[in-house]
This record gives structure tokens, sequence and C-alpha cells, in this order.
């Protein structure tokens, strides 16, 4: 079971400009000098990311005008509803995709469990995640935790066991930041929020990134998140 993600961008303020939140990229054309410097290389991972998710050409250049002019996209909103979500699989990972108004996209990716034969031994250095346990545990290693916007790409990766009644979080590692649009990345932690959870309180491991709207007008906090229950896990952002 997963929960659709939510998210979080704080409207920022130059000067007398008021930010406006899901403003209409008409609105972006009328500024006649963008606000914001985007390094080339982080535009090219966002339109390539885009451009993976079915994201037309034009609605990229308006998203990233939006971008240059100080304006939050939708799907960096906390909110916006979207209009569309879609689910499905791929390459060994479940996707859902959360399409927004102003054609702005979320991505949650989740890796598939490898379930691992009783009795083998596989070590966490190998690629993916992997399941096993017994007759009363199931034990999750090495589970990649990617949340993706035009704007903002990041994640981690976490071991759990789940019992049934109860879940615990036994590592939450290797975060890793693919590109943050017309944004600097100040600071990142890991957190286990909550070692041992159940359906009351689930467990749950939060990473916590800060950035600055580049040139240095403002800072926003966003974050992802895992939880697990016992009988189920499933990925937020805030």
């Amino acid at each position: 079971m997963r929960m659709r993600s939510t998210q979080k961008m704080a409207a920022l303020a130059v000067g007398a400009l008021v930010l406006t939140i899901g403003a209409s990229p008409a609105s972006a054309a009328e500024s006649p000098e963008p606000l914001v410097t985007i390094a080339p290389e982080d535009e090219q991972a966002s339109r390539a990311f885009m451009t993976e998710f079915g994201v037309a050409a034009d609605v990229q250049d308006a998203l990233l005008d939006k971008a240059r002019h100080g304006q939050s996209l939708l799907a960096d909103s906390e909110t916006a509803d979207p209009v569309s979500v879609t689910e499905f699989t791929r390459d060994a990972s479940d996707f859902e995709v959360a399409t927004f108004e102003d054609g702005s996209i979320s991505v949650v990716e989740r890796e598939i469990p490898v379930v691992v034969p009783e009795g083998t031994f596989q070590p966490r250095a190998v690629t993916g995640c992997t399941v096993g346990g017994g007759p009363t545990y199931t034990t999750y290693n090495n589970c990649k935790v990617h949340y993706r916007t035009p704007i903002f790409s990041y994640g981690f990766y976490t071991s759990f066991t789940m019992t049934g009644s109860s879940a615990t979080i036994s590592t939450a590692n290797q975060m890793f930041h693919e590109y943050s649009v017309g944004h600097l990345r100040d600071s990142w932690n890991l957190t286990v929020a909550r070692k041992t959870g159940n359906a009351a309180n689930p467990a749950h491991v939060q990473m916590r990134v800060t950035y600055t709207l580049y040139p240095g007008v403002g800072q926003i906090n966003k974050g992802v998140r895992i939880f697990a229950d016992g009988l189920k896990y499933w990925q937020q952002s805030y």
C-alpha cells in the first residue's frame, strides 16, 4: 500500500516582488529579467526527467521559465492537488506519477524487493532491494527511497524488518542528490525518527534537505520519509 506523496515549497519574496505559488506561465513571462540562475547541468537533468515521464517540450519550457522567475511549481506546493495520478511498474521499481494543473509532475519511486531463497547469503553490497526472513518476520535490505519533481531529485537507502505486528529500522544511509534546479543545497541529514513502530505509530526514516534559492534570496526545507508498520511500508514527501 502506498500513500500519495505530499509536496512542500515555501513562497519566497525578492524585494517588493511576491513569488506566487502556482502562477501561470504567462505571468512569469511578464517579468523582464529572470530572477534565478539555472545551471546548465541542472536544466539538462530536469529536462531528461520530464522527458522520461512524458512532459511535452513546450510544457518543459513553461515550467523552467516559472523557475527562472522565482515561481514555485504546483508539484512542489503543499496545497495543490494533482489532476491525475498514474501507477505502474518498470525496471524493478514501482512508480507513482502525479500530474498537476500547470503540467508539472512529481514521481515517487520504490524498488521492488527481490526474494532471496532461504539459506542464501547475499551481501548488502549487491545493488537493489532484497527481501528474506523466516516464518515470523520479513527483512527488507538496501531499499531505495527516491523523490523527484522537475526542480528536485533526492533520496536514500534503508533496511528494515517487519513481523506483522511491528517494524524495526536497522539502517538508513547512502543519501543521494541528483539535482536542484535554481537552488543551492545548504545542508542535508538522514534521521531514524522512530526505530521500532506498529500500525498506530509506524517506524520511519526521514531525509531533510535545506536549499537556498539562488542567488541567496531565501531558504526552503524539503524532505522524504519511508514508513513501516509491520504489515506494509510506504513513502511520503514533506
